[in-house]
Formats: structure tokens, sequence, C-alpha cells
């Protein structure tokens, strides 16, 4: 295998897949003509019959998700320029689709779990090229699926960031653990560094599409404490979205997907957070019943500030990011906010 450095042998069983009821998906598969849903039904279909025939089609069950995965995640985290293609993302995706969703966070055989250690092992190599990778993958992972798959991935990853990974000694998902790259690698750490941090943030702070900030609406039960802490969190993600600069010299296909992830997330978010701030400062009473009016007041300011000032700076993100993408193939990029300098609520 390529690289390897830590690969992923735990002694522990491979995962069992029990598929859950999900709606169908459809798409190409590693470019050829069988579908999306075509490779689910086939997991799908080996998992039934490993409840049906016992131990011998259990052990095929696990058999299929360890040979198609770990190669699905070999060729997607080679050590190249190349990002992972389409196919490859497609293919996690469908293999997820197939996991009985489990919130049993103790087991060494969760599906969820499994995923998320070899991603991990993945990310601890020391080639930036199978780093970026690796993390590309479960950026992708974190923003495709599905809503309640993601909230099991994010509390799966929790408990995970609270233990010790027996090969290298230091906690899962450790961020200073990613950024140690070679010395070959050294012209490139500046964007692993930033584009690590991003997408293990946004891994600890939402979920998918940020569904948490859609919490954020008339007749929400959330606390004004519990709101504020959501729109806290989206100005800190999006301070880390704006630090994962492409550089001339650290441009390469892989680079450039993960540029185009990261404009597409900040894009969602800053919206959201601008829609959200409105939402706030409208039912601000009611929001903040609990606070000193004068705390609440200066709380607002400071978010509002943050969009006033910091929404050219996503403009020019967005400009400069989409003609680079749109430069090297990438299709429909967000190149602009189509928001006023001047919000409505400016003025609490």
């Amino acid at each position: 295998e390529e690289g390897g450095e830590y690969e992923d042998d735990e002694e522990e069983e491979e995962v069992v897949l029990f598929p859950a009821k999900k709606a169908s998906m459809v798409g190409n598969i590693m470019g050829k003509s069988r579908m999306l849903s075509d490779v689910v039904s086939e997991v799908k279909g080996i998992a039934t019959k490993a409840t049906s025939k016992g131990y011998v089609a259990l052990r095929e069950a696990k058999g299929f998700f360890s040979s198609d995965w770990e190669n699905v995640l070999l060729v997607a985290t080679r050590p190249s320029d190349q990002r992972p293609g389409p196919e490859h993302v497609e293919r996690m995706l469908a293999t997820i689709q197939t996991f009985a969703r489990s919130m049993d966070l103790y087991s060494s055989s969760n599906p969820y779990r499994v995923t998320l250690r070899k991603l991990w092992a993945k990310m601890c190599e020391r080639d930036w090229r199978t780093v970026v990778k690796a993390v590309y993958m479960f950026h992708q992972l974190l923003a495709q699926v599905e809503p309640e798959d993601a909230v099991i991935f994010k509390t799966m990853l929790e408990k995970m960031g609270k233990e010790v990974d027996k090969k290298t000694s230091e906690r899962y998902f450790n961020k200073q653990r990613i950024f140690d790259v070679d010395d070959d690698s050294q012209a490139l750490a500046p964007f692993v560094k930033a584009y690590g941090n991003y997408v293990i943030r946004r891994a600890s702070m939402f979920t998918s599409q940020f569904e948490e900030l859609n919490l954020l609406r008339d007749g929400t039960t959330l606390s004004g404490d519990d709101i504020v802490a959501q729109l806290l969190k989206a100005k800190k993600l999006l301070v880390a979205a704006l630090a994962c600069q492409v550089e001339p010299d650290s441009e390469a296909d892989v680079t450039l997907a993960c540029l185009d992830a990261v404009v597409r997330d900040a894009h969602t978010l800053f919206m959201l957070y601008d829609r959200k701030l409105g939402w706030i400062i409208k039912h601000k009473k009611k929001v903040f019943a609990q606070w000193d009016s004068e705390e609440a007041n200066t709380l607002l300011e400071h978010f509002v500030k943050f969009r006033k000032d910091k929404l050219g700076a996503f403009q020019a993100f967005f400009k400069d990011s989409s003609a680079l993408l749109e430069l090297y193939g990438s299709k429909r990029v967000p190149g602009e906010l189509p928001l006023p300098a001047t919000p409505p609520y400016a003025s609490l």
C-alpha cells in the first residue's frame, strides 16, 4: 500500500452493516453505468442475508465493507496532486447510507466509529497530499450525509476526541497531529493547517448544512444562551474559512478541490449568519428576556460589527476564489454575497 504509516489494524471486529430505511440515492459509481442505488442494494442484500444465514453471512457482510471501503479510501487518498474523484465520495456516501443508525458510542464495531477511525488513520500520515485528501473526504462526509447520520458522526467524534489513539498515543482528531507533515510537505503546511483547522472546527460545531442555525426561527424552544452560542460558532467558523486561501505556490488539483468545498460552505454560512442575526434582532425582547438589556445590545452590536467588517473580505474571497476555480473547471461557484453593505438591522 502507498503511505500506510498508520494503517488501521486495531484488533477488533470489523463492522457488520445492518441497513436502515433511507431514501434511495442516485448517481454514477466509478464513472460507469452502475448506480449508487445499486451499490446500496448490493450491500443491503448482503446484510439482509447475514440476518438469516448466520455467521458465514456475517463475515461476508464484514468483508464487503472492509474490502470495498478500504479500497476506496486507499485510492482516494493516495499521494498525488489529483483530487479524490466524485465517484470516491459517492462510494463513501453509498456505504454510509447502509448503516443502521446506532448511538452505541461504546461499540468498537459501530460503523460510524469505524469510518471515523479509518479517516483519522489517513490524516495521521506525513505526506501532505494524503493528509489533505483524507481531510477532504471527511469534509464531504460532514457536508453531504443525511442530518440523522450527521448527528451520530458528530456525537461519536466528540467521544473519540476524548480518547487516545493507541497508534499515535494522541487523542483522536488532534489538529496538531494533522498539521505535522513531513519536511517535503512544508511548502503546503500553511494550507494543511488552515484547511485542517476549518474542517475539524466544522465537525465539532455543526452538522451537514448547518442545521443547528436553522433552529433559530419562530417557535424555537432554544434558550437565549443557546441561540447566542449558535451564532458565536458560526462567527468562529467563518473566520476559519476565510483563512483557507490557496496561494500561487500551493495551487494543485487537490487544494483547489478543498477550496471549492470551503467556498460553498462559507457562502451558505455567511448567508445564514446574516439572516439569523436579523431574526434575533427582530425578536430580541423574547430571545433576551432573561438578559440585561444593555448587555444584550452590546452583544448584538458585536455580531453586527462582525458582519459589516467582514463582508468586504468575504466578497473578495468569493470573487477571487470563484475566478480561480472556474479557471480550473469548477462550475457554479458562488462569486458574491447578494447582501447590501449596510444591513437593514444596522440600527439596534
